[in-house]
């Protein structure tokens, strides 16, 4: 089984992701722990302006960095954040 860890700069960009974001992100993870993607070192989706650069050794993988487009960033929309909040809720 291949381990999957993440840099300290890539943990904190995941903990603020939105829901899409998040859902893309956790798919490359599935991705990079059943080594679907051979000898690749970074996931890209251009739709969402994402990108996950990522290192891998032997069964370790590590999550370098996750690149998102600022438009896309929870922050700018609170109000659809707060939303998405009392949905769940």
């Amino acid at each position: 089984m291949i381990e999957l860890r993440f840099s300290p700069q890539a943990k904190k960009k995941y903990d603020i992701l939105t829901g899409a974001q998040r859902t893309f992100i956790d798919h490359g993870l599935d991705h990079l722990k059943i080594d679907k993607l051979g000898i690749s070192r970074e996931m890209v989706n251009e739709e969402l302006g994402m990108r996950i650069l990522f290192t891998k050794k032997d069964n370790l993988v590590v999550v370098d960095k996750i690149i998102t487009d600022a438009a896309h960033d929870r922050a700018a929309y609170p109000e659809a954040q707060q939303r998405m909040m009392d949905w769940n809720n």
